[in-house]
């Protein structure tokens, strides 16, 4: 579940399941992602089994990234758990006002003036 996100960081949590008694003991979570459409992983990081909950902030504004987080025990991978968010984008730093006069149709005069934020 995504649990919160902004333009350059989310979190990700999920239920703790536990498959001991038909699959082996309990090792770990794996959890990768990576951009929308892309094959290369950004991050990959293993997790301790009693972990439920992920927070990267290396991530840059308004762009779509796929999460997957699996479950890992003796067998192996379980099936993968995938949500894809887009980032926002960063929060305007500067308030401008802006003027624009036509004083003809090839002669445009335009002025900003930069307001305390």
């Amino acid at each position: 579940m995504l649990d919160s996100f902004n333009a350059t960081s989310f979190t990700v949590t999920w239920n703790r399941e536990s498959c001991i008694s038909r699959n082996g003991p309990d090792r770990y979570y794996t959890v990768r992602y990576y951009e929308t459409g892309s094959v290369q992983i950004l991050q990959l990081v293993d997790l301790d089994f009693s972990n439920t909950m992920y927070t990267t902030n290396t991530l840059d504004p308004v762009t779509s990234y796929t999460i997957d987080v699996a479950y890992i025990n003796t067998i192996g991978s379980g099936p993968i758990s995938t949500l894809t968010v887009t980032t926002l984008g960063l929060p305007c730093k500067y308030i401008f006002n802006v003027s624009i006069y036509y004083l003809s149709l090839l002669l445009i005069f335009f002025s900003y003036k930069l307001l305390n934020y």
